[in-house]
């Protein structure tokens, strides 16, 4: 990886719909150039899709949490099945540490909240923190290249 493709990278991060044609002139390549850099970046996985960031407060979810659950091991599979299925899990980890399973959530409101953790305490014990802001989110490192 070199400077040019962490750029690229940058940009499809930034817009995932941007064009070779834009990401061409952003890094004085040929189009073809970029074309065939991203297609190495496939195929390397380096890129592993091609995705969208939903805005949940446009769809009303105003309350997003992240949920470390202690999920009783008897349970951990009823557990997973019932984050699949539930709309407002939006990312599942498995983990190791105290907590076994990390869950974001979007929601609509304190009460659907309230109803969602009374549901997942039966599954174990949970810590829950709320989100206020995202300062970044997959940021692409510069690994051993310097500056």
């Amino acid at each position: 990886m070199d400077d040019i493709n962490y750029k690229i990278l940058t940009l499809l991060q930034s817009d995932s719909r941007m064009t070779y044609t834009q990401i061409s002139k952003e890094v004085n390549l040929s189009i073809p150039t970029v074309k065939e850099r991203i297609n190495r970046m496939v195929d390397k996985g380096i890129i592993k899709n091609n995705t969208i960031e939903v805005n949940f407060k446009s769809l009303g979810r105003n309350i997003r949490a992240i949920i470390c659950v202690d999920v009783k091991s008897n349970r951990y599979d009823h557990f997973l099945n019932f984050c699949t299925n539930n709309p407002y899990v939006t990312e599942f980890y498995r983990v190791v540490g105290p907590y076994n399973a990390i869950i974001f959530i979007a929601i609509e409101d304190v009460d659907k909240f309230e109803e969602f953790i009374d549901r997942i305490k039966s599954y174990g014990t949970c810590l829950t923190s709320f989100l206020t802001s995202t300062q970044y989110k997959n940021r692409i490192l510069p690994g051993d290249r310097e500056k």
